[in-house]
């Protein structure tokens, strides 16, 4: 199995929330420098999202078992499916990341909308 977090160029590092923080750290270590794409964030746990919301405002990341904070410079892009208002209403999603991530918001319609496409 391939997989689906790879490098897909020297500066853009995917991440999707099906795997552990300490995986996403260790990409957002890889993406320094460059683009982090941040794939179904709404389906992250609320310790990741805590974890991503630090990486934003602190430009830091902690690694996991180390007392040292190490500094990153990351552009990060998020895509989901679901409705985040409707998840921080429901307080499945964190309402000062949404706001974090909420800066150019994009609304692509479905596939089944724009066959076009297809």
């Amino acid at each position: 199995m391939s997989d689906p977090f790879k490098i897909e160029g020297p500066a853009l590092v995917s991440f999707s929330g099906g795997r552990t923080s300490a995986y996403m750290l260790w990409r957002i270590l890889q993406a320094h420098g460059g683009t982090i794409f941040l794939d179904e964030i709404g389906d992250m746990s609320l310790p990741i999202q805590a974890k991503i919301l630090r990486v934003i405002q602190e430009k830091q990341i902690r690694p996991v078992g180390s007392e040292k904070v190490i500094d990153v410079d990351v552009r990060i892009v998020t895509a989901t499916n679901k409705n985040l208002e409707e998840q921080v209403r429901l307080e499945l999603f964190r309402e000062d990341l949404y706001y974090r991530i909420h800066v150019i918001p994009i609304q692509l319609p479905p596939l089944r909308e724009r066959k076009e496409d297809i």
